[in-house]
């Protein structure tokens, strides 16, 4: 991997027929929205994607989650692993130069897992938010997918320190007011 540190957003899964089995749903759903508005004010953030897992089947995205500036993935790109990780998403994070990942969204048994480990193995540095993931098992299940996500060697932290430390670590983030107003 190169040392640019260009970010992208990964959000797996949230789709109508399957989001209100989400534990913390709201908390989840705000933080995902608040991470997907800061790609406005921090450069360094430069695409943000959205999976949907067999659309037909568990729906569209949830309309809750605010789609501006994201670009889609339907099924067809959707690999067999229940990972993000496909042709398209590697020619996108290599046409930005992306060296870092942030991923959340619900499944972290299958879409979110499976997609950071594939990503941490092609040496991205994968950054998940353990306030903007969940599943539809448990809250104990979801605790020990975060104590397996670290033992995988990915980044934990929240939605706000991590808007915290783009903002304050983008050199060309001019914006910190509006930032702010994020966290």
């Amino acid at each position: 991997m190169n040392n640019i540190k260009n970010y992208a957003i990964l959000i797996c899964n949230l789709q109508t027929k399957t989001i209100n089995n989400l534990f913390y749903k709201d908390k989840v759903i705000f933080n995902i929205n608040k991470l997907s508005h800061m790609k406005k004010y921090i450069p360094s953030i430069k695409f943000s994607i959205i999976s949907e897992f067999v659309p037909e089947k568990f729906g569209h995205s949830h309309p809750s989650i605010n789609r501006s500036n994201i670009d889609m993935i339907d099924k067809n790109n959707y690999n067999t692993n229940y990972s993000m990780v496909n042709n398209y998403l590697i020619h996108q994070l290599s046409k930005h130069n992306i060296s870092n990942i942030i991923l959340s969204g619900m499944e972290t048994q299958w879409c979110i897992k499976n997609t950071a480990q594939e990503l941490i193995d092609l040496d991205y540095v994968v950054h998940i938010q353990t306030d903007a993931i969940g599943n539809n098992l448990s809250d104990k299940d979801n605790i020990q997918h975060i104590v397996n996500f670290k033992n995988m060697n990915a980044q934990l932290t929240t939605t706000n320190a991590l808007i915290y430390n783009l903002a304050m670590n983008d050199k060309n983030n001019n914006d910190n007011k509006n930032v702010n107003k994020l966290k």
